[in-house]
């Protein structure tokens, strides 16, 4: 334990008392769970008004006078050596230290975007967590074996998206993701001949409703078709979101993205699908069958041939340009945490002090 109740606080981040508590986590680092960030019974010091935090064991990192506690290092290491376990193998050297070092800086970093978050008083967007944790399940079976490969937890694969999300968070208080008019327009100016075409285009948002024997209310062909106008019905109410109706009721992949399927030609898409929704005007739901089951498609743009308005392009550029920002940012604001709150990593100190 640390010493002195000037030594500040060992730090458990919450992700990692949520990854001790889940299944994945093999035997020989499970621990009972704590209800809040564990904080070291102070033991008797000389000098406990003066004395300092230094690096010991059981530390991380020290962040001004919190330490950050081993456990979770210890617990994802745990899971990395697992992943060779599971194929037989050991970790060998060189792959120990490189992980060693990766989840040092993963953790710490975690933190400094916790700390820099709660500074500025901004917080994660949970219904994009929420988006990002149904798409990244999408189209895997086994989701505990997938975890397993990737020697994470549920609890420590949200922790990475909600460190990302904190990122954007924090990038957009500061106006760093900001697109201008005129970064919008010189971006449409440099692409606009690329789409030029010589068909229609149309841009949709749908809502996939498959025969599912499985389901309650679409187990048969009639079920489906009855769930689809249904759907459609409610679509139609001014006071509903059709992107939010796409993301809790379709069955299709794009439904994290709010059932958007983009901009698109008519040879694009199966012809039952394509024949009514190009008949359609902007703002029209229609229903449609598919091979895939039934279709309730809002339209919300129909262009004909030539290169695409501004407006078609302009939610897609501002994406591209935001995405672009983002990605600068990140490596700048990684380096200006480090030198605001100037982490001293314990785990590096260590491994420096071991022999060649």
């Amino acid at each position: 334990m640390i010493g002195g109740a000037a030594l500040g606080r060992v730090v458990v981040l919450a992700s990692v008392t949520g990854l001790l508590g889940c299944r994945q986590v093999p035997a020989e680092i499970a621990v009972a769970e704590p209800a809040a960030p564990i904080v070291a019974e102070p033991e008797p010091d000389p000098d406990p008004e003066n004395a300092p935090l230094v690096c010991r064991s059981e530390l991380l990192a020290i962040i001004g006078e919190e330490g950050l506690s081993m456990v979770g290092h210890e617990a994802l290491m745990s899971l990395e050596r697992r992943k060779y376990s599971d194929r037989g193998r050991e970790m060998p050297r060189a792959a120990e230290l490189r992980y060693r070092r990766s989840i040092a800086d993963r953790l710490i970093d975690q933190r400094l975007l916790e700390l820099e978050a709660a500074r500025l008083g901004v917080h994660h967007d949970e219904a994009a967590l929420r988006e990002r944790e149904v798409e990244q399940r999408r189209g895997i079976e086994d989701w505990d074996a997938y975890l397993r490969r990737r020697g994470e937890t549920e609890a420590t694969l949200r922790a990475l998206h909600i460190a990302e999300l904190r990122e954007r968070a924090i990038l957009d208080h500061r106006g760093a993701l900001t697109v201008s008019p005129d970064e919008v327009q010189a971006e449409y100016d440099t692409i606009a001949p690329s789409y030029d075409r010589k068909d229609d285009r149309v841009r949709a948002r749908h809502i996939l409703i498959k025969v599912d024997p499985d389901r309650v209310g679409r187990a048969s062909e009639a079920e489906a078709r009855a769930e689809a106008r249904r759907l459609a019905a409610l679509a139609n109410q001014p006071d509903v979101d059709f992107a939010e109706l796409a993301r809790a009721e379709s069955d299709g992949p794009s439904a994290a993205r709010g059932g958007d399927l983009g901009i698109f030609s008519a040879d694009r898409m199966v012809e039952d699908f394509s024949k009514p929704v190009f008949k359609a005007k902007p703002g029209e739901i229609v229903v449609t069958q598919t091979k895939f089951g039934f279709h309730v498609v809002l339209v919300e743009g129909h262009w004909g041939p030539g290169p695409l308005p501004l407006e078609a392009l302009e939610e897609q550029i501002i994406e591209r340009f935001a995405s672009r920002k983002l990605n600068a940012g990140r490596s700048e604001l990684k380096d200006e945490l480090r030198e605001r709150y100037e982490p001293q990593n314990c785990e590096d100190e260590r491994r420096s002090q071991e022999p060649g």
